[in-house]
């Protein structure tokens, strides 16, 4: 048996054998080795020994039958192989792949130990028929049933159901605090290591949190990565951050969770619960505090507590959050049309509900731009099903982001669209400012459009158009005034038009009343009511 080294897998991770990389992208690399069939078994006892070392009993006829499989297979093989010990039992996963090395076959090896996976697996099934059980009217024991309406099926922990009735409880008698708490870039941990590491690694939180609170203290999770700490006694502000500080730091060795171990990062946010509170009013100034916690960390656990007085601001962040996670946001796209009524670029317009220069303030505000341009800028992309260029009316906050460029790019790669799919729209009040200057030639050279709004066809914007950083602009016709398409007015128009051709622009309209005398001026695409009815709704 040859254990590969980790720059050998890293080859074989990136080698034009589809089957290889498939096989290495679903295994822990430290439990890979190759085997030379001719000369060894595939799977020896002693790998067994290395991965369960407690005990291990397996049957030397099924490990020999395995054996014997997987060097007989031509194709991928999976075998669960159950290893008995005094006081349990580990299913550990056998994996096998036949590949050619230096012209010989040898075998592609790994295991890895599923246990804890089986067990989860079977209690989210026992969950599951316990339910269906109460959903077709079977008894059930009343404690049971008590249990499966208040408690998380994954922690064990008591569900958001039952936070609200203690925060209901806690706000009645008063002397409380509420501590909010999430994990930082949780999505990343299940994006790279698999849902069931992420399922692990929460179970993880859960005992942890359970251990190293008291048992007046109330412990729950909302949903996703939230939890929620109810703390009783404890009547100021200060208090709870001690109380939240103390259990923090708990966290601050890595985490163990057996085929990998982590470094867990925590945020939190904590407000007081007094008398006669409204729980709505107290979970809001602790989220808002969990938020601020999030942007203004100065280590990997950090507390924060924020006065009443920034509630207000609340109602904005609920409305990010909402939109992060899929909410309502009123979007259609509009086609940019030519004198013809045929499509020549299309444009993303937000409902009239929705104030996006206050979204993304609120965002900026807390850390979440990034999140926020990626999220709307990929429903945009998914409204925009007609294909061509779409036109994103992000504001200049978004753009002024750390990596604007890069976030777009790969929204567009996500959403199988081309960086040409994509453009984004600046005004000429932050065109030459030196953040954007610098986001817009990172676009254009990676191919993203960029439109300059808010130009009025003079000559004080020339060296906008002449910077090589736009590919269109785009006019407000109705800001035009009456009689500006008509007589001397309208050749005024014309040579704006044809200025901007000179520096390599596209001229399209929005709001036109009178499309004919805009496409007879010059200006290529434009939005009015020629164009109202191929309007999509997102």
């Amino acid at each position: 048996m040859t254990t590969l080294p980790v720059d050998t897998l890293h080859h074989l991770s990136e080698t034009d054998d589809a089957s290889v990389r498939a096989f290495l992208r679903t295994i822990p690399y430290r439990a890979v080795w190759v085997s030379d069939p001719a000369t060894e078994d595939p799977i020896a006892a002693d790998v067994l020994d290395t991965l369960c070392q407690d005990g291990r009993r397996v049957s030397a006829t099924d490990l020999a039958a395995l054996n014997a499989t997987i060097r007989a297979a031509e194709r991928p093989v999976e075998h669960v192989l159950s290893i008995a010990h005094d006081t349990h039992t580990h299913a550990v996963c056998v994996r096998s792949l036949p590949i050619t090395v230096d012209g010989q076959r040898r075998i592609l090896m790994a295991c890895r130990d599923i246990s804890l996976e089986a067990r989860l697996e079977d209690a989210l099934k026992d969950a599951r028929r316990r339910v269906q059980q109460l959903e077709y009217g079977q008894t059930i024991d009343a404690d049971e049933a008590v249990q499966l309406a208040l408690a998380d099926t994954l922690t064990g922990l008591p569900n958001r159901r039952a936070f609200d009735a203690e925060m209901r409880a806690a706000c009645t008698t008063g002397n409380a605090a509420l501590c909010l708490m999430d994990v930082d870039r949780f999505k990343m941990v299940n994006d790279s290591l698999g849902h069931t590491v992420g399922d692990q690694l929460l179970k993880a939180i859960a005992s942890n949190l359970q251990i190293h609170t008291r048992g007046k203290d109330f412990v729950s999770r909302l949903a996703g990565d939230e939890f929620a700490i109810v703390f009783h006694d404890i009547s100021t502000k200060a208090g709870a951050l001690e109380a939240v500080e103390r259990i923090l730091s708990t966290f601050r060795t890595r985490i163990d969770l057996g085929e990998v171990d982590l470094q867990v990062s925590l945020s939190a946010g904590v407000t007081a619960i007094a008398r006669g509170s409204d729980p709505d009013t107290v979970f809001r100034a602790a989220d808002v505090s969990l938020h601020t916690a999030k942007l203004e960390r100065r280590a990997p656990l950090t507390a924060h507590a924020i006065e009443g007085a920034t509630l207000e601001e609340h109602d904005a962040l609920r409305r990010v959050k909402a939109v992060l996670s899929g909410g309502p946001l009123p979007l259609s796209v509009e086609p940019l049309v030519d004198a013809a009524g045929a499509p020549v670029a299309w444009r993303a317009r937000f409902g009239d509900t929705v104030d996006i220069e206050r979204l993304f303030a609120t965002a900026h505000k807390f850390g979440l731009t990034t999140e926020l341009t990626t999220k709307i800028a990929a429903r945009a992309l998914r409204a925009h099903t007609a294909g061509g260029r779409l036109q994103i009316p992000l504001p200049a906050m978004a753009l002024f982001a750390p990596g604007a460029a890069n976030t777009l790019l790969q929204v567009a790669a996500s959403e199988g669209r081309s960086s040409s799919d994509v453009a984004v729209e600046v005004s000429t009040a932050s065109a030459q400012t030196p953040e954007m200057v610098a986001t817009t030639t990172a676009l254009r050279l990676a191919g993203v459009g960029v439109v300059l709004t808010g130009w009025t066809l003079g000559l004080g914007d020339y060296d906008c158009l002449a910077s090589g950083r736009f590919d269109a602009a785009l006019i407000d016709a109705a800001a035009l005034g009456d009689g500006m398409l008509d007589g001397p007015a309208a050749d005024a128009v014309t040579a704006g038009v044809r200025l901007a051709g000179t520096c390599g622009l596209t001229i399209h309209a929005i709001n036109a009343a009178d499309a004919k005398s805009l496409h007879a001026c010059g200006i290529t695409g434009v939005i009015g009511p020629i164009a109202t009815a191929r309007t999509v709704a997102a």
